[in-house]
């Protein structure tokens, strides 16, 4: 964030400023453990906690006033009737400040490599500010956008959201040059209701770009057609392995691109059929914003999987895990079965609960077992109440358990040395712990590989 007055954020939010003092405002902290010199503190109420309480931690950590609803502690206070919207006003202020050529990223799976990948490609032409973490909602892409400042060239801005209309919030508050869907899956049904439900509240994105912004399409999506409608007369680029313009085959080290100019080889270290859609709608954003195709290859090469994102490890059983615990819904656990079904091995999966699926939970989860066992998963044990219908429709070789240690000892007393291990669930499930307890703390051996 370029400073900012104390007086200047009160003309900007409508705040009434209570108390003298107070420096320049250099960046906003919504946690007062991260508050650094020249934070502004947002007091924002919690479930749990009510953020007022902690403005006195937040000032020893070097903040120069607080957003909040009352006075409170000695710094000064920017007093709104509703701080996170006053928030929301300064992170769109900051974003129409810095001048940035900006990117949104949305959709149901491969949001957060596809932030990262893209994000890899524009530092080579200058200064880039990415979402941090799960920054993604109604307070996190306002963090977000207060930390733009003259010093940035691009910025790219990952949207998520739990029911409709928040994409489109989003949206014009970071009024994005570009914006992406990577696709639409049954993710957060509770809140969107349908699948069409989740497409259309993706394609809030592509209404709100402005005039000459950039609507980047999934070719392959189902909801395409839907989407080039929500863009209107705004120009469209395609990316996957059915579009026009950019278009990938193969995967890994096998990967392919065309980016316009013919097929070139673009070997990448991530895993999966999926990962290669991800670099390619990676690639059309990067190339709509005129980044070199050499740029773009060099990067697709040095990528890195996410943490908790099919990452592979060495397992302490002596073959493979692949964490893919961040996160969980149908769509990216079949993604993640056809990737270790290319392993020597048959795989084993380890699957915590599916969240937010609504009242058809269990039989998503049934799915996903029958599923399974059809693309030659050898055992499938789950944890959990919610995900134990995947075990019993998986039939013989399915398991349940209650708890992550429980959980954790049968595979040591049961894995094969061999057996490549596969590791998913939502955020709720807490499949790290699981990871963590498996995972080989031996360093690997030099030569060792799939």
């Amino acid at each position: 964030m370029d400073p900012l007055s104390l007086e200047q954020i009160a003309a900007l939010t409508g705040a009434e400023l209570i108390g003298n003092g107070g420096g320049a405002v250099t960046g906003v902290a919504l946690d007062s453990r991260r508050a650094t010199s020249g934070s502004l503190f947002v007091a924002l109420p919690g479930a749990r906690c009510d953020g007022h309480d902690f403005a006195d931690d937040a000032a020893a950590r070097g903040a120069v006033a607080v957003l909040g609803t009352r006075p409170v502690g000695a710094l000064p206070t920017l007093v709104v009737e509703d701080p996170a919207a006053a928030l929301a006003v300064l992170g769109a202020e900051c974003r129409r400040r810095s001048g940035v050529r900006l990117v949104a990223v949305t959709g149901s799976n491969g949001k957060t490599t596809v932030k990262e990948l893209l994000a890899a490609m524009l530092a080579e032409s200058g200064p880039t500010l990415a979402t941090e973490g799960n920054r993604n909602n109604l307070l996190g892409v306002p963090e977000m956008l207060c930390r733009l400042g003259a010093g940035h060239r691009f910025a790219v801005i990952e949207m998520g959201a739990n029911a409709p209309g928040e994409i489109a919030q989003l949206t014009a508050w970071a009024q994005p040059d570009v914006g992406v869907v990577t696709n639409a899956g049954p993710a957060h049904l509770e809140g969107f209701g349908s699948l069409d439900g989740v497409a259309r509240a993706k394609g809030e994105l592509f209404q709100g770009l402005p005039r000459q912004g950039v609507a980047v399409l999934n070719a392959d999506d189902d909801f395409c057609g839907l989407w080039r409608e929500m863009a209107g007369a705004r120009r469209c680029l395609t990316f996957g392995a059915d579009a026009g313009q950019f278009r990938h085959r193969g995967h890994g080290s096998r990967l392919e691109l065309d980016l316009g100019g013919g097929w070139m080889a673009a070997p990448t270290p991530l895993l999966g059929g999926h990962n290669a859609q991800n670099i390619a709608a990676a690639a059309a954003c990067a190339a709509a914003l005129e980044v070199p195709a050499r740029t773009i290859l060099d990067r697709i090469s040095s990528a890195a999987a996410v943490p908790g994102r099919l990452e592979l490890r060495r397992g302490d059983h002596g073959g493979w895990l692949v964490d893919d615990t961040y996160n969980a819904n149908p769509a990216s656990l079949q993604a993640a079965i056809d990737t270790v079904t290319g392993f020597q091995a048959a795989p084993w999966l380890l699957l915590g609960a599916m969240g937010e699926l609504g009242a058809e939970t269990a039989e998503w989860h049934s799915r996903a077992g029958r599923r399974a066992r059809a693309a030659g998963v050898e055992r499938l044990w789950t944890l959990g109440e919610a995900a134990a219908p995947a075990a019993e429709a998986f039939g013989e070789g399915g398991r349940c358990f209650d708890n992550a240690s429980a959980l954790i000892e049968a595979c040591r007393a049961e894995l094969p040395a061999d057996a490549v291990v596969l590791i998913k669930g939502s955020r709720s499930a807490a499949m790290e712990r699981v990871a963590a307890g498996l995972t080989c703390t031996e360093p690997t051996r030099e030569g060792e590989g799939r």
